[in-house]
């Protein structure tokens, strides 16, 4: 039986009875679960609890056989052998090697800012852990874990995800924050008065002299702002490089020199500050929304993918199955991209995708979940 075991916000085990007791600072899961290649055991990260469970999931319902205390916020868990996973820990910074028959944290590996996740690949086989705030992917040999990572720099901003190509030889890397063509300048506090970002928004040298908010329609305001109303807050500015390589306001202000040239450090950044836009892939997870209605039936509303956080493929490639946790549900896809079937509908906020692919008969589980 094929079974797509499901890892929802709600699902793991909980701290108390007290919902005022625990603190959810939503650290970002990457991969929390992962299934080992037989089907028999099911890892899971408790990210909020820092543990490892391990889940016995030969029978009818997943049975929870450990739980291993690793790092603070595991997000991510891979299986590197039939015995050892590897856990990335995304607050201390962190890598931890677990023996699973035995459950304990066998070694500890130090990391770069924030890792994300963890992949396995080459010949001879490396780890490779993406670490989102430092931009760089480290690359660890596990036959001499005590050796230094080799260190892989990411022209992006915030790597995070990673996969494996089918032959090995290729790690690709999920930029999380790859860029629009857009960034933001801080406005709201008096110029040189400890704000950050700097109010280059209230800059007199800015575009429009200080104004803030800036004008929106040449040196006015459309609609025009009605008299006697009080002074309007003083507001940040959503600026776009435009096909010029300059940074302009939806009012043609030219921001340029504040954002990238000689005056970027009042708004906090460096001369020659840029924006990548570097990403991996982008799929049209929603062909059935032509986004120019603002609202749609609700028949209709959860057809759609919510913030996608877990991707699982078949093993013969022809269904992949993608976790929509703002949207509730699993939406199974063909490599086209043409959706097969129905959405899967699920409780509260799914992150995290296993899929058991043993055999031709299709049905679901929701693993862990509570009544």
């Amino acid at each position: 039986m094929l079974r797509l075991l499901i890892l929802g916000a709600a699902a793991l085990p909980q701290l108390g009875t007290d919902p005022t007791a625990f603190s959810n600072f939503e650290t970002p899961q990457v991969q929390p679960m992962v299934l080992r290649d037989d089907g028999a055991v099911l890892l899971v990260c408790n990210t909020a609890d820092e543990r490892l469970l391990v889940f016995d999931v030969q029978g009818a319902a997943p049975l929870l056989v450990a739980e291993v205390p690793v790092g603070l916020d595991p997000v991510s868990v891979r299986w590197r052998t039939t015995d050892e996973a590897w856990v990335v820990n995304h607050v201390s910074d962190s890598v931890s090697i677990v023996d699973v028959p035995t459950a304990r944290v066998v070694a500890t590996l130090a990391t770069a800012d924030e890792p994300c996740d963890v992949v396995f690949a080459g010949a001879p086989q490396r780890a490779f852990v993406s670490c989102s705030q430092a931009n760089v992917v480290h690359v660890f040999d596990p036959a001499q874990r005590d050796a230094p990572p080799l260190v892989v720099r990411i022209a992006a901003e915030d790597p995070r995800a990673l996969a494996v190509s089918a032959d090995g030889t290729e790690v690709y890397v999920a930029v999380f924050e790859s860029g629009n063509a857009t960034t933001i300048l801080g406005g709201g506090l008096f110029l040189g008065v400890g704000s950050y970002p700097p109010n280059a928004v209230g800059d007199l040298a800015g575009p429009w002299a200080g104004a803030t908010p800036p004008p929106n329609a040449g040196n006015v305001f459309s609609p025009a702002l009605s008299a006697g109303l009080s002074a309007p807050p003083k507001v940040g500015l959503i600026v776009r490089r435009n096909a010029l390589e300059n940074w302009s306001d939806d009012n043609a202000g030219d921001w340029t020199r504040h954002v990238t040239g000689d005056r970027a450090v009042r708004s906090g950044r460096r001369p020659g500050w840029d924006l990548l836009d570097h990403d991996l892939a982008v799929i049209d997870l929603n062909p059935h929304l032509d986004y120019l209605t603002p609202t749609v039936a609700p028949a209709l509303r959860v057809n759609s993918v919510g913030d996608p956080r877990a991707v699982v493929w078949s093993a013969d490639g022809t269904t992949m199955w993608v976790a929509g946790m703002g949207s509730n549900n699993v939406v199974a896809f063909e490599p086209s991209g043409a959706r097969i079937g129905p959405p899967i509908q699920l409780g509260e906020g799914p992150t995290g995708l296993a899929l058991d692919d043993a055999a031709d008969v299709c049905s679901y589980s929701s693993a862990l979940e509570r009544a």
